[in-house]
């Protein structure tokens, strides 16, 4: 416990310092490193300890600030890069991180020599899935005589499709050919639908631990799985993994619907003292509390605490859509116009990878937080600053 408080008091204070050197406010301190001006706060009021691609991300926005991961990050509880063997990583996603810092390159100019966008680089080192011809470019470029495409699919699963994921991947690939029927197209989904209805259904189940009544986890998997069949770009990964994250923001999603229909009067009741005393501590302190905070104010457990703000954060939450048109039918989907990709390309690489990701791709708030590895509720601090620059650039 001392080590994890220690990182997590070394990354506050740099995090602090790094700001107070730029002169930067925490909201826009936050919007440059893809957070939300409160997890920026929550950093530095030694709440919790960011990702290290959170730091990755400071760097690459302020590469004059004078940071390198190596020099800092065995005092924030982080391994030093210093190896190429693929063995070292936990993922591909790490391992094209890696590679990268070692070679000293930016996202921008290692992309170039990738031959993809620094968008699509920065959604790769955040958790999604690269194509097979990236990899074996990376090998070829970066790699050999070391190491070859065959050493990183023997280390890292996810790309090792099974037969059943190869097969997926064809029907998704040929649902989505503009060139496909339409009474073809229809079938195709069906058979999607059909055939992943039972592994639907055990997700949800397994998740069910989230809802107040785990009957209503049949509602969430049949909803799920059409719009993870109706979303899913093979281009993005397996359908599986898109699958589970789809079923778990539903399940949350009906968590939230239990609230508001009134079935969790004891967590209301709590969450109304909980509120108080929080708007209590922010006149004492001028700050946020922490959740710890509260707790010892109020003589509660902290984990009950964080439960009922976490709650309260899910019962506030506006949906995107109120910002923005629901995504076109999936057999239209192939990507933003040209006159939007000129707009899109004036926003921060985290903007435009997450309007990307909600509005091209059909993912929630959860599902973006989780690919790119950043706190859900900094996502729609994301979103609404991007819209409102891309509402300026179209008056």
């Amino acid at each position: 416990m001392t080590v994890v408080h220690d990182a997590v008091s070394a990354s506050a204070e740099l995090i602090a310092a790094t700001r107070a050197d730029l002169g930067m406010s925490r909201a826009a301190f936050g919007a440059m490193t893809g957070r939300s001006e409160g997890t920026i706060r929550r950093y530095e009021d030694r709440a919790s300890r960011p990702p290290a691609i959170f730091f990755h991300n400071l760097i690459e926005a302020e590469p004059g600030c004078g940071l390198r991961f190596n020099d800092f990050a065995p005092a924030l509880g982080f391994r030093r890069i210093e190896s190429m063997n693929p063995d070292d990583y936990g993922s591909i996603h790490e391992y094209f991180l890696g590679v990268r810092v070692l070679h000293r390159r930016s996202r921008m100019s290692f992309a170039a020599m990738l031959s993809v966008s620094a968008t699509h680089l920065a959604a790769v080192e955040h958790r999604i899935k690269p194509e097979p011809q990236l990899v074996q470019r990376l090998a070829r470029l970066f790699l050999r005589p070391h190491y070859n495409y065959s050493d990183l699919v023997r280390r890292f699963r996810t790309l090792r499709p099974d037969p059943r994921a190869t097969r997926l991947r064809g029907m998704f690939r040929e649902l989505r050919d503009p060139q496909t029927a339409g009474h073809e197209r229809s079938r195709i989904r069906a058979d999607l639908i059909g055939d992943n209805a039972d592994l639907a259904r055990q997700l949800a189940k397994r998740e069910a631990r989230y809802l107040p009544d785990p009957g209503d986890a049949a509602n969430a998997w049949a909803t799920a799985l059409v719009k993870a069949v109706d979303g899913h770009d093979p281009r993005y990964g397996d359908f599986v993994p898109y699958l589970r994250k789809w079923i778990i923001g539903e399940v949350r999603h009906e968590a939230r619907r239990e609230w508001q229909s009134g079935t969790s009067a004891t967590l209301r009741a709590s969450a109304a003292r909980i509120s108080r005393a929080r708007d209590d501590l922010h006149q004492q302190l001028r700050r946020d509390p922490t959740p710890a905070e509260i707790a010892t104010h109020l003589r509660l457990p902290v984990t009950a605490v964080a439960d009922v703000l976490n709650a309260l954060a899910a019962r506030h939450s506006r949906p995107l859509e109120h910002d923005l048109a629901a995504p076109a039918a999936p057999a239209q989907v192939t990507g933003f116009s040209s006159a939007m990709q000129n707009r899109l390309a004036r926003l921060q690489d985290r903007q435009r990878t997450v309007i990307e990701l909600r509005f091209l791709h059909g993912l929630d708030d959860a599902e973006i937080a989780e690919s790119l590895t950043i706190s859900p509720t900094s996502v729609p601090d994301i979103v609404n600053t991007a819209l409102a620059q891309l509402r300026d650039s179209i008056s």
